[in-house]
């Protein structure tokens, strides 16, 4: 079936539409940078000044890198909130393989493994295929 062309009032429509959309993004990336800035600022660097040599300055001698003590050197590879994550995310974007939900959340293979294997054993998701080619969806 063939689609008629927009009428004027659909056009206005979608333009103001675009146009609100861009008005929010803007004041979205205008409140990220002021928030960033406040930080920054209040670690001791003036505010506006600066950029990557200002953050690191304000980090301090070790570049911004915390002590860690040497129970979060060995931290399980995976927590309950990972779970709810890769959940959330299957249920957003449905029938990715593992691979693809693991780079798009930034989770290392071996946790990533035990998680969906997690979500597998309480039945929360479903598997198409096996192995490497496998994809998921929330059951």
């Amino acid at each position: 079936m063939a689609r008629r062309p927009p009428s004027s009032f659909e056009a206005r429509i979608s333009a103001i539409v675009a146009r609100t959309a861009a008005e929010i993004a803007l004041a979205v990336r205008q409140n990220i940078s002021e928030e960033i800035v406040r930080v920054v600022a209040g670690a001791g660097v003036k505010a506006g000044v600066g950029g990557r040599a200002a953050v690191a300055a304000a980090a301090g001698p070790r570049g911004g890198r915390k002590a860690q003590s040497r129970a979060d050197k060995l931290r399980k590879g995976w927590s309950e909130a990972d779970v709810e994550r890769v959940h959330g995310f299957i249920g957003s974007q449905p029938g990715l393989r593992s691979e693809q939900i693991g780079k798009a959340l930034r989770i290392g293979p071996k946790a990533l493994f035990k998680v969906l294997a997690k979500l597998r054993e309480t039945h929360r998701v479903n598997v198409k295929g096996y192995g490497r080619g496998g994809t998921y969806t929330v059951a």
